[in-house]
């Protein structure tokens, strides 16, 4: 019940802190700075980002490429817009795979966070963002870029992997190292494809945006590709930790039954020598197990018996016979 509780509390305090960005963002838009390329990116967002939902393998969490427009919007409009845009695509995508208010309210709001997170950490060591393109310093925008993705690829997945930690009671290091880490694929990719979209309208115009299409489809085939891998490759590792379970299991089975057999056995060498032997055993031919290991079976058994004991042993190892059973 607490953790419950807990996790709601953390959830809530990310929609509060997502609202009050919203309602700041709202405030320093400047719609004549928008106009229809916005409300186009807008339509080409949800038209094509919000339709592609990547499920992340073992876990109740999706993953979308929408990085590359809410980039583009930052790089283009502002941090104001790439918020507007990343709420309005978060929410459309959530409506999509959740139905409780309070978790479509948790991934606008995340995304929105970690994008201004991004977008602050961007204007502290290079200036605002929309005007990064416009310097030309292609050395500056890869800078940039690079740490835009990676703030916000830390902030998404850490807020993300926090509650998703809490609802499951593990620890959220465990859980974002193995469930988010390699979410950076999507944003460092998203982030390259954004600059160079913004380069390219820099230059040839807003419109040429339209040749993000085989940069998205790309994008998704790599990382769905990756997913696929990865997901086999959690498979078969789960696949071999209940194997070795199994078998250890079947170890333990064994020796209970060979040590406490009621009759003697023992695991012999090919050259006669003594691997195991239990209690039974050396009860039978007089001697403690410490005395029989590191000895041969031919020092305690009658010469009269050897050869023809030899024999049959012999025939076990080349396969002329499965078992053998003398009395001595």
């Amino acid at each position: 019940m607490a953790k419950k509780t807990i996790t709601k509390l953390v959830m809530w305090l990310v929609v509060l802190a997502g609202t009050a960005i919203v309602l700041k963002s709202v405030t320093g838009l400047v719609p004549s700075k928008l106009g229809f390329p916005f409300l186009l990116l807008i339509a080409f967002t949800l038209a094509a980002s919000s339709r592609i939902n990547i499920k992340i393998p073992k876990f109740k969490s999706n993953v979308s490429i929408s990085d590359i427009f809410v980039f583009l919007a930052m790089l283009l409009f502002g941090w104001e817009a790439a918020v507007i845009l990343g709420l309005i695509e978060t929410t459309f995508s959530s409506l999509r795979i959740a139905r409780k208010p309070l978790i479509i309210a948790f991934n606008s709001a995340a995304f929105v966070c970690s994008t201004t997170l991004s977008a602050m950490a961007v204007q502290a060591g290079y200036g605002p963002v929309d005007q990064l393109i416009a310097k030309g310093d292609l050395e500056t925008i890869f800078l940039a870029t690079s740490a835009m993705a990676l703030v916000q690829f830390i902030a998404n997945s850490g807020i993300v992997a926090t509650v998703g930690a809490l609802r499951a009671g593990q620890l959220v290091w465990a859980t974002w190292r193995q469930h988010y880490v390699w979410t950076w694929v999507s944003y460092s990719a998203g982030a390259a494809a954004a600059t160079l979209i913004a380069l390219l309208t820099s230059t040839a115009g807003f419109y040429s945006f339209f040749a993000l299409a085989p940069i998205i489809w790309i994008v998704y085939l790599t990382y769905s590709t990756y997913l696929k891998n990865r997901e086999s490759a959690i498979t078969q590792a789960e696949q071999s930790a209940r194997h070795l379970v199994e078998l250890k299991e079947s170890e333990e089975r064994f020796h209970s039954a060979f040590d406490y057999a009621p009759i003697g056995m023992a695991l012999v060498g090919v050259d006669g020598k003594w691997l195991q032997v239990n209690k039974s055993l050396g009860e039978i031919v007089g001697y403690s197990e410490e005395e029989l290991i590191g000895t041969r079976f031919q020092a305690i058994t009658h010469p009269e018996d050897l050869d023809p004991f030899l024999h049959e042993v012999v025939k076990v190892i080349e396969g002329q016979a499965q078992t053998s059973q003398i009395e001595k």
